[in-house]
């Protein structure tokens, strides 16, 4: 009472049912597939048809959010077997054996053949499709832990490489300036000696010594000398071209290669800059300090032709610079 009910237009059912169930509202279909149709859309809540007709629809498979319900006694419904007329003369043979089967058997007989009908093309993939879900599943499983792991493993090879790349930096660079350390350096200045001695090309080396440092570093603490250190290699790489070098020799002392210059006055000016911007104050965390430097100059090949010889007379100049007062530069 107070479902609706999709039926068939023309059955007579329709009369049986507006008699014995006046409270169900009748869906009229011209056929099975609205019928099923309007269960699917909503319109309906179910659909009654003979058994076989629906069997037949629902073994098509478009319907499989759809099942069948029996309501009837399968006893009450009559079967009709076909013969070919060349065989009529085993109608009576038939109708005896026929007679011979009691209800029960009847019954029997009519569930077998509904569950046959609705269910042999989909009972025997049951199995196939529980091993493929499984199957699926054990892949899936695997993809998953493969995927892990490999990214487990490209982290690790990112970790080692980022190590090795710190490792091959800290071996070439200075561990407070983060310039090219001595040995680097050393390096680079024997290639452009050879360089600019088969090029005919001068060169410049400028031995830089910080004035004062020590007093600085005693009074204020290392942290606030090593602090400076890096300030004073920002401010030399400043002045250099891209083919130019500076390193952190030892200590407070800087060293910086300028390439291919055409005069003394290209090396004299780089100087003169450097001193001009060491004028300003410097402020280290919340100590302003003021330094001072002292410059020797060395040009290849008029000071010397030797790499060795001209690091050492560019170290002399600087030394000269210092003993009479520092903040100044010296060449030959």
């Amino acid at each position: 009472t107070g479902k609706r009910l999709a039926v068939v237009e023309g059955y007579q059912i329709v009369d049986q049912l507006r008699q014995q169930y006046p409270g169900i509202t009748l869906v009229f279909v011209a056929d099975t597939k609205q019928g099923m149709a309007a269960v699917l859309n909503g319109s309906a809540d179910m659909f009654i048809e003979q058994v076989a007709s629906l069997a037949t629809t629902l073994k098509s498979g478009q319907y499989p959010s759809l099942k069948m319900s029996l309501l009837a006694e399968l006893t009450e419904q009559h079967s009709h077997i076909g013969l070919f007329p060349g065989v009529k003369n085993l109608v009576p043979l038939i109708d005896r054996v026929l007679a011979t089967i009691d209800e029960t058997e009847q019954q029997n007989m009519y569930q077998k053949w509904v569950s046959l009908d609705l269910n042999s093309d989909t009972v025997q993939y049951q199995p196939w499709f529980k091993y493929l879900v499984i199957v699926l599943s054990i892949v899936t499983l695997v993809a998953i832990v493969i995927l892990v792991s490999s990214r487990r493993l490209n982290i690790e090879i990112q970790k080692r490489a980022k190590v090795e790349e710190d490792l091959r930096f800290m071996a070439s660079h200075d561990n407070i300036t983060a310039l090219p350390n001595r040995y680097i350096f050393e390096d680079k200045l024997a290639q452009t000696s050879l360089a600019h001695q088969r090029d005919k090309l001068k060169f410049a080396l400028l031995s830089i010594n910080l004035d004062g440092f020590k007093v600085i570093n005693d009074k204020h603490g290392y942290h606030v000398g090593d602090k400076l250190l890096q300030r004073i290699a920002v401010l030399l790489t400043r002045h250099l071209k891209d083919s130019d070098t500076v390193t952190r020799f030892v200590a407070d002392e800087f060293v910086m290669l300028l390439n291919q210059i055409e005069t003394k006055e290209d090396a004299r000016q780089v100087a003169e800059n450097i001193l001009s911007t060491l004028k300003k104050p410097l402020l280290i965390g919340d100590v302003s300090i003021t330094i001072s430097a002292s410059i020797g100059i060395a040009i290849f090949p008029d000071d010397s032709d030797n790499a060795a010889s001209l690091l050492k007379k560019s170290d002399q100049l600087m030394y000269q610079a210092k003993k009479v007062g520092g903040h100044q530069y010296k060449m030959s």
